[in-house]
């Protein structure tokens, strides 16, 4: 389902929307849906980076936020090499080794 959603522009914005409509031979409604969900697609993971950076939410939630699988989101982490597990990540397993043992 489709909302009517109004906003105001620069006129730059506006010229570049029209030429990418006129480039990509289609209509400035189609041009602005795939330029906003491009946008909140990338802003929403990494909102969800930042959150799991922090520990704020777990690698699950992450995905979520992001509107991702968690192996997608997971592939997305490692293809802009964040690296999620820290020292304190590793001592605890270390200690966890150790007790094992």
């Amino acid at each position: 389902m489709s909302i009517p959603f109004t906003t105001r522009l620069p006129s730059s914005l506006a010229k570049s929307i029209e030429f990418l409509a006129k480039i990509k031979k289609s209509d400035k409604s189609t041009i602005l849906r795939q330029l906003i969900e491009r946008g909140l697609k990338e802003e929403l993971t990494l909102v969800a980076i930042e959150l799991l950076q922090k520990g704020e939410v777990t690698l699950w939630k992450a995905a979520e936020i992001a509107n991702m699988s968690l192996w997608d989101f997971m592939e997305e982490i490692k293809k802009r090499k964040i690296i999620i597990y820290d020292q304190e990540d590793l001592e605890k397993d270390l200690d966890v080794l150790r007790r094992l043992r």
